[in-house]
């Protein structure tokens, strides 16, 4: 799914409008672990990482119902996972994006950079070594 029809691409579009939630990337795992210090370790929205994990991929999978107020989606999200909502959470998470708007757009600069600036480069370099094998030369160079 395209990041700009998720619940989160919906939040982020002012900012960060193409940021895609990758965790191989050390950025989304630096906002996950800011995510942790903030809703499970200080305010407590979440109980266990496995509830914050479950938040974020449906933040990332789903469609908003409203691409006019996506924090209503939020909200539902949150209830689904959590058996005791604090009711303050939607306002604190939206605070949350607010503050940190700068680390999604480093995060996006960080997954556009390594889509565009480098492309694989064959150098048509084939080598039967006898036993059958072919060792086959491959370079990334930057564009």
């Amino acid at each position: 799914m395209q990041p700009n029809k998720t619940i989160l691409g919906a939040l982020l579009k002012k900012f960060s409008p193409n940021f895609v939630w990758d965790f191989t990337k050390d950025s989304a795992k630096a906002i996950f672990d800011k995510l942790k210090d903030k809703f499970i370790k200080e305010s407590k929205a979440f109980l266990t990482e496995e509830q914050l994990t479950k938040f974020i991929e449906k933040l990332t999978t789903r469609e908003p119902n409203s691409t006019k107020n996506p924090y209503i989606d939020v909200d539902a999200v949150y209830q689904d996972i959590v058996d005791e909502p604090d009711e303050k959470f939607v306002e604190e998470f939206k605070k949350w994006l607010s503050d940190n708007a700068e680390m999604f757009k480093a995060a996006e600069i960080e997954s556009n950079q390594t889509v565009t600036n480098y492309g694989i480069h064959n150098t048509g370099t084939f080598t039967n070594h006898g036993g059958g094998s072919i060792e086959i030369t491959t370079t990334f160079k930057k564009r």
